[in-house]
């Protein structure tokens, strides 16, 4: 059985320039990318960059999946805006990740499935969820 994941990445607040986007397609040759989104699926391989970072750099929301089971939310959001006690209490990571800057936070949720496989058919399932 092979290894199967899925990274997707969308903008809300801009579209990506031409140039945001050549920078992708140099970590990508076969994702699906668009002003607004960046889209990839691994059957062998992994991601060549850090999806902290490029949320950080490029896109406000991140979704992963992995057929092993792990489950991945990253959000951009403003700093202030979202309630850090709250937050601690709904993430379930055993080492959750929290990125910094000085006009937004990252914000990451994993899911760490103990049995079962988890494999996204559909592309895009991402985009029709935030707004």
């Amino acid at each position: 059985m092979s290894e199967y994941q899925c990274y997707e990445f969308v903008a809300l607040d801009r579209p990506l320039t031409s140039k945001e986007m050549s920078a992708l397609r140099a970590i990508s040759s076969r994702a699906e990318i668009t002003p607004t989104r960046f889209w990839n699926e691994y059957h062998w391989g992994d991601l060549q960059a850090d999806p902290a970072k490029l949320v950080q750099r490029y896109f406000d929301a991140h979704l992963y999946f992995a057929s092993w089971g792990t489950h991945r939310l990253m959000l951009r959001v403003p700093n202030g805006r979202v309630d850090a006690t709250r937050y601690e209490r709904v993430r379930r990571a055993s080492e959750p990740r929290r990125h910094v800057r000085v006009d937004h936070a990252v914000r990451g949720l994993v899911d760490l499935a103990r049995s079962g496989s988890a494999r996204v058919e559909a592309a895009g399932c991402l985009g029709g969820g935030v707004r």
